[in-house]
């Protein structure tokens, strides 16, 4: 069995360099790559200017067997790929866009390195990718060892946390090799399995994956390629369960995350931005006396904002999120990021306060309290969260 080969993403543009663009296909190059089993070794960026790439590509050809770059093959100035590469003198073939018109380009070097020449707008160099060149690379590198890729997905702990209760599983030689990363939707354990003589990478992993399930199940809540809101939709769709939301700091963002789904219609009942104090009583019943004794942004608000939500919507479950989102509207009883959840149903209602962090500012607030409310709904489905009388 060989080795898997040496990877190399090398992105080209000024406009990355800079700042003025994100590079996407970087990310995406590397995560269809992984699951070929060509984990990117290494990702470059190099700029428009004349002869970098050249002398970018000479250097690379002696350390890689397959780079892989995205961008420079448009009609402008700018773009030098085309003109770079015939500097090397080496024989190019083209590589069929299917969505633009721009082909890509494939060379050898005398290394064996092979380079491919990819578009840079994202939807061309995606699907010149899926169509075109992977039969190339599954030709170059047809014997490569299978190894096996795997997500878990948690919310309700912390990064460090949970790696602490599973680090006799991050040793650096161990098999799978552990990664943990943490945004604003949660925490995220990845896992990348090897075979060798005795088993294969699936067998590596499946146990790898069965220690981290028993030990961090309680925060689990999803794994693979699946958003929350996916999962929710599929789960009340399957269940036949409806929503309603309630929302004044997120200004909608949790019902769009679910209309986002396809299958939402099914599951999405009704939904509230009741941003002020008076909207909270005209659309939701929330008592005046309530506001006046607690403010808006308590548990005390977020409950009635739910039960009103789920009176008036005949769901199945009601969520409800108001808080204080910054920059500016905190107290030292209340700081910028503090946000309060309820969910009611039938049963009765939840509620919860989170302070979340602020580092990211307005937005950043914003999309953990979506992540928290739709863990409500999901917690919710599951029989994970006590609902009392109200």
């Amino acid at each position: 069995m060989i080795d898997a080969p040496r990877v190399c993403i090398l992105s080209i543009g000024d406009e990355i360099l800079n700042g003025r663009i994100i590079d996407t296909n970087a990310a995406f190059l590397g995560a269809e790559l992984l699951k070929r089993s060509m984990p990117v070794s290494h990702q470059r960026c190099t700029s428009d200017s004349p002869q970098k790439l050249t002398a970018q590509l000479t250097q690379l050809a002696s350390q890689f067997d397959l780079i892989i770059s995205s961008g420079g093959l448009g009609p402008t100035a700018d773009d030098r790929v085309y003109s770079e590469v015939e500097a090397l003198q080496l024989e190019m073939t083209s590589i069929e866009n299917p969505a633009g018109s721009a082909d890509g380009i494939m060379v050898q070097f005398s290394s064996g390195c092979h380079y491919l020449a990819l578009p840079g707008p994202p939807i061309e160099c995606q699907q010149t990718f899926t169509q075109s060149v992977v039969p190339l690379i599954s030709d170059m590198f047809s014997d490569l060892p299978q190894m096996a890729y795997h997500t878990m997905h948690f919310i309700g702990a912390k990064e460090a946390n949970l790696e602490s209760a599973i680090s006799e599983l991050f040793d650096a030689n161990a098999n799978p090799q552990l990664g943990i990363t943490a945004s604003e939707q949660g925490v995220t354990i990845s896992l990348l399995a090897r075979p060798d003589t005795a088993h294969s990478a699936d067998h590596y992993l499946q146990h790898c994956r069965d220690i981290i399930a028993d030990k961090l199940g309680q925060w689990l809540w999803g794994e693979g390629d699946v958003s929350l809101a996916a999962s929710l939709v599929e789960l009340a769709v399957e269940n036949n369960i409806t929503f309603a939301c309630a929302e004044s700091c997120t200004g909608g963002q949790v019902a769009s995350a679910l209309v986002d789904i396809p299958g939402a219609s099914a599951v999405l009942n009704c939904s509230w931005v009741t941003y002020s104090n008076d909207a909270k009583q005209r659309q939701l019943g929330v008592d005046a006396a309530l506001l006046q004794q607690h403010g808006a942004v308590s548990e005390e608000v977020a409950r009635a904002m739910a039960i009103g939500a789920l009176q008036k919507s005949q769901a199945d479950y009601a969520v409800a999120i108001t808080g204080i989102a910054g920059p500016s509207g905190g107290s030292v009883e209340k700081p910028v990021g503090t946000v309060c959840f309820a969910i009611a149903s039938a049963d009765g209602v939840h509620s919860m306060t989170r302070q979340q962090y602020t580092l990211g500012g307005r937005l950043r607030i914003q999309r953990q309290s979506v992540r928290d409310a739709l863990h409500l709904f999901f917690l919710a489905m599951n029989g994970r969260l006590v609902l009392r009388d109200r």
